[in-house]
């Protein structure tokens, strides 16, 4: 069974689909006929060929130790004469490319007039002589040092300029300035992540950055996408932490606040796990809210509890009853996860709820009723974050960006399945 690993690796999304996927949208294509004369030099001499064959829709398979190179393998069949030598192509025969798969950005979507952003393809390119690392065919050793290279004529000079094998779409954003919107990539990358126990199930991953600059890791030691799953997109924590959930939680506490303008500079996005690329939301100091007998937060906080796979959210509030001389505080931890109902509506419900206070007077009832107005808020401006991306540095709702930020081949519709939070945010979707 595949054991999968959900990491960012140092990137912000990441888009994810599995080699069976794939090859079933590949196989689609139609077939590649070429019926037509070459000339090769080998072992001194030119030898005048004719190629009469079919090459059928391809198929990747991911190699071991390797994210950057990939196998191609195109079942062919026809009959190539070298010379007077005819050598006969059973329709079980297979010509495997290994080659390197690149992001070609000479390959615009002509289409695409938005400014504001290029089309990218990342497609299986034989167009570049280093391109290709080696060609197989299970043929006497005689005829495959010439067969290598009157198959690879073939591929450069005929297929290369008429067929293009697109893998993923994706949009870059063409703003060159820090002011990128959260969920619009400008740099992407790509790797594939081999899985040992079943190939079928090995990970292709498309890596992209948004709000960073710095590239992330390409080496993924195990897949990310589970058994069960066959696309899915990973939010990084950090985009979670710093783009949805602390300015909602500084909005919701604003308007709790006293001194609202000071707010912003008293919640802070903090990085708590450098090896795995985790975030909290927190308070540098105390805030002094509304009410009477001069309430205040002591801690109010945010992250993602990765035993618990939900966002946590922990606030601390404290007052000095003078009148009685009591000093009171009260607590509310709540643990909440996404659902996604059959409309793909997006919601959060709390899984688990720890609260108290330190008195047994009346006090810590009212005091709690005062605390629990914002937990309330902040839990319903995180939904709404979520669902109406009220915020303009989004740049559009886990929705969307599960939905749209890679077309795969021949995608015609997108559903959203599932959103869960085991360290960063992971959407599943189902795509026709």
């Amino acid at each position: 069974m595949n054991t999968n690993n959900y990491t960012s690796n140092g990137w912000d999304l990441i888009a994810a689909t599995t080699q069976d996927s794939m090859n079933k949208q590949l196989s689609k294509l139609p077939e590649i006929v070429v019926d037509e004369d070459f000339t090769i030099p080998a072992f001194g001499l030119d030898i005048p060929c004719n190629v009469d064959i079919v090459l059928s829709a391809p198929k990747l398979e991911t190699l071991e130790l390797s994210g950057k190179q990939v196998n191609i393998i195109f079942p062919i069949k026809g009959i190539i004469t070298m010379g007077t030598e005819k050598i006969i192509l059973q329709s079980n025969q297979k010509v495997i490319i290994t080659t390197q798969l690149l992001q070609i950005k000479a390959d615009i979507d002509p289409l695409d007039k938005d400014e504001n952003k290029t089309r990218y393809h990342l497609i299986i390119d034989f167009k570049n002589k280093d391109a290709i690392v080696n060609i197989k065919l299970d043929l006497p050793n005689a005829e495959l040092i010439a067969l290598r290279m009157l198959l690879t004529k073939v591929i450069q000079d005929k297929i290369s300029k008429k067929h293009k094998y697109p893998i993923a779409s994706f949009n870059l954003s063409n703003d060159t300035t820090k002011n990128l919107k959260a969920l619009i990539p400008h740099t992407a990358d790509f790797s594939f992540v081999r899985d040992k126990t079943n190939p079928g199930r090995s990970n292709l991953l498309i890596l992209m950055l948004t709000i960073n600059n710095k590239v992330g890791n390409t080496n993924f030691d195990v897949p990310l996408l589970p058994d069960n799953q066959d696309y899915m997109v990973l939010v990084s924590n950090e985009i979670f932490m710093r783009q949805y959930i602390l300015p909602s939680l500084i909005d919701e506490v604003k308007k709790q606040a006293k001194n609202p303008d000071k707010v912003f500079n008293e919640i802070s996005c903090d990085l708590i796990d450098r090896d795995n690329y985790l975030y909290k939301v927190s308070n540098s100091k105390s805030i002094n809210i509304k009410g009477d007998h001069h309430p205040w937060i002591e801690t109010i906080s945010t992250k993602i509890d990765t035993d618990k796979k939900a966002l946590k959210f922990h606030i601390d509030g404290r007052a000095n009853v003078t009148i009685a001389d009591i000093h009171v505080k009260a607590w509310d931890k709540s643990w909440q996860q996404f659902r996604v109902d059959t409309n793909e509506k997006i919601t959060l419900i709390e899984i688990k709820e720890d609260k108290n206070s330190s008195s047994h007077m009346e006090w810590w009832k009212w005091l709690i009723a005062i605390l629990m107005g914002p937990m309330a808020l902040i839990v319903t401006a995180v939904i709404n974050a979520v669902v109406s991306a009220k915020k303009p540095n989004l740049g559009g709702t886990f929705a969307d960006v599960g939905k749209n930020l890679i077309q795969w081949p021949n995608q015609k519709k997108v559903k959203l399945k599932e959103i869960e939070s085991p360290n960063h945010l992971v959407i599943f979707v189902d795509v026709d």
